[in-house]
């Protein structure tokens, strides 16, 4: 909708990163309500560094998922030795993901990027196996990828085998997981970042992005 100088109530279409976000607007002129609704679109290059998560990793009112520690724990190890944020469990995020792959018998993706907020967009990675698996399991075996990876930062150019696991769960814009496990032991995990496409978005964008989203190890698993 256009522009008022009355300040009544119109809405308006703002571009954040490669998405277009409909806000509710109010003020003189209507065009200034994009300010600050697109705060975290534009990505470092640099790791954002480590710190341990707020609320003991639920950044939701309650979670209450089955294996969330475990799945944000899991995470977390990996992430603070490249010393990027440490990710938080999403019920939404969860939820979406459970409901999309309670029936999917094989490793399929879902079409992530479309998933509409508070879920999604989101990267996605799966895992599956004939065995008894735990959380740790899945994100051990996405880790691995490292040793596949091409120039730091970025993995991706000069890659010898697929790296798209591990640049997913070590990516510096994510914030955000949900994770599951159905009877035909899949398991898997979304990595969100914002309620929009940008360079945050675990796997999404050009090899600029990469470069500024996926860095080396810096630590240990020992330290």
């Amino acid at each position: 909708m256009g522009m008022s100088s009355a300040g009544e109530v119109a809405f308006w279409n703002c571009k954040c990163g490669s998405d277009r976000v409909v806000v509710a607007c109010t003020g003189k002129p209507f065009m200034q309500c994009c300010k600050d609704k697109c705060a975290g679109a534009d990505c470092p290059s640099k790791p954002a560094g480590w710190s341990c998560p707020s609320g003991g990793g639920c950044s939701s009112k309650k979670c209450k998922s089955d294996n969330w520690k475990e799945w944000v724990a899991a995470h977390n190890i990996y992430r603070c030795m490249h010393d990027v944020p440490a990710l938080s469990w999403n019920e939404d995020v969860y939820a979406d993901a459970a409901k999309h792959f309670k029936s999917v018998k094989t490793m399929i993706h879902s079409k992530m990027y479309d998933v509409k907020p508070p879920a999604g967009p989101a990267g996605e990675n799966l895992f599956q196996g004939t065995g008894k698996y735990s959380p740790l399991d899945a994100v051990k075996a996405w880790y691995s990828e490292i040793k596949d990876c091409g120039k730091m930062p970025g993995c991706k150019n000069g890659a010898t085998k697929p790296v798209g696991h591990f640049t997913a769960m070590s990516w510096n814009g994510a914030k955000d997981i949900g994770c599951f496990n159905n009877k035909y032991n899949l398991w898997g995990c979304r990595y969100k970042a914002l309620d929009y496409k940008s360079c945050n978005t675990p796997n999404y964008g050009s090899d600029e992005d990469w470069a500024h989203n996926v860095y080396p190890r810096k630590n240990t698993f020992k330290d």
